[in-house]
């Protein structure tokens, strides 16, 4: 099968970019054509597609690229085409000429279909009334235009195939991102706390206050209090600040008097491994979110993961049974933790099954799994990933 990859930024080594090549590298593997199509800049890092057997396509510019992608599929000639993400602009223009040439193509919305995305500006802002109404008229607009006339949609949960499936959009199916081999763990060596031992609950990634719940964790280790002891627990948070949000989320510590609870910044290597091992849960209390490698990282070294249901990942904890998934509440994550806390047989038999759930979902089995869903797309037909 020849695969087109789309998206700008796909050289990138962090969020949808990673999940794009991986994906991409792993259908290279099993034996398929593969090219991404990105946006050629002076700072992209050729080495991304070394060793890889993947074709490069990039374009000098995000608009105006019509002659060099007609030139493009003309030569490489992909039986389908996989665009990542929306809000962007380029992807439009992009998807226009691949629909011009009559192929195929499956969006993946990673996680932008969720309603909470719309209260937050492009590049992290606040948010203003004018924005949000200019938000909502470019997903009707743009967006939905570019999902509606798609051959199908890859969802990574159940809960973004039914936001799916409530817009009417085209056929869609659910699988999840993979599990790289650098993460895996050849056995799982998770310990629940011992008696009297606080839980140490741990969350790396982006500092971002408001989509990764951080505010709500905070105020629930407030609540915790009221209704255990708060000796018991632990809160651990590592990753790089967004505008400032270490001193925002330092100042709430201070604010609500917490007392267990530390900030560090980013986390590589050793270092980040060290503080996985030490972890008794992985917090994912996300507001919405595509499906976040940390929180794979985290479930490869068999922690358990408390996790809301809008993170796209908490469909997985619950199916999966490795952990719990909540209703974002503060009120919910302290109950939730007071409860887990109190259970380490149960701890010990959700790190058991997340453990075995990175091994079952590698890239290539991903990859796989996504080669069958766009065989029963171009001939109509729905898919189940998981069967």
């Amino acid at each position: 099968m020849r695969i087109l990859h789309v998206y700008r930024d796909i050289v990138c080594k962090v969020g949808v970019p990673y999940e794009a090549m991986q994906l991409a590298k792993s259908q290279a593997e099993l034996g398929h054509e593969v090219a991404v199509l990105h946006q050629g800049r002076p700072w992209d890092d050729p080495s991304s597609f070394s060793g890889s057997n993947i074709h490069a396509i990039p374009l000098r510019g995000s608009f105006g690229c019509t002659h060099e992608i007609r030139t493009a599929l003309q030569d490489f000639k992909p039986d389908i085409a996989h665009v990542y993400s929306l809000w962007i602009p380029a992807h439009n223009a992009w998807i226009s000429a691949i629909r011009r040439q009559g192929i195929a193509y499956v969006a993946e919305p990673h996680g932008t279909l969720n309603p909470e995305m719309m209260k937050v500006r492009f590049g992290g802002k606040r948010n203003t009334p004018y924005h949000h109404f200019a938000k909502f008229a470019y997903r009707k607009l743009l967006d939905e235009p570019l999902l509606r006339s798609a051959t199908g949609i890859r969802t990574l949960s159940s809960v973004e195939k039914n936001i799916a499936d409530r817009l009417g959009l085209p056929l869609s199916f659910v699988c999840p991102c993979g599990f790289s081999p650098e993460w895996l763990q050849p056995k799982c060596t998770y310990r629940p706390p011992a008696e009297g031992e606080p839980l140490n609950v741990f969350f790396i990634g982006r500092l971002d206050v408001w989509q990764k719940g951080l505010d709500l964790t905070l105020e629930a280790f407030r609540r915790l209090k009221e209704i255990s002891s708060p000796s018991l627990f632990k809160l651990t948070l590592v990753g790089s600040p967004l505008n400032g949000s270490d001193n925002i989320l330092r100042e709430q510590i201070r604010r609500l008097g917490l007392e267990n609870v530390e900030i560090f910044g980013p986390a590589h290597g050793t270092i980040k491994q060290c503080l996985f091992q030490q972890a008794h849960l992985f917090i994912h209390p996300s507001r919405f979110e595509g499906m976040a490698k940390t929180a794979r990282e985290a479930v490869s070294f068999g922690i358990p993961v408390l996790a809301s249901r809008e993170s796209n990942f908490g469909d997985w904890v619950e199916s999966e049974s490795m952990g719990k998934v909540i209703e974002l509440s503060a009120e919910n994550i302290a109950r939730s933790l007071s409860e887990m806390r109190s259970d380490p047989r149960k701890l010990q038999n959700w790190s058991d099954n997340a453990w075995r759930f990175s091994q079952q979902w590698q890239w290539p089995a991903v990859a796989e799994r996504i080669i069958a869903g766009y065989h029963a797309l171009l001939a109509g037909r729905s898919f189940d990933a998981a069967s």
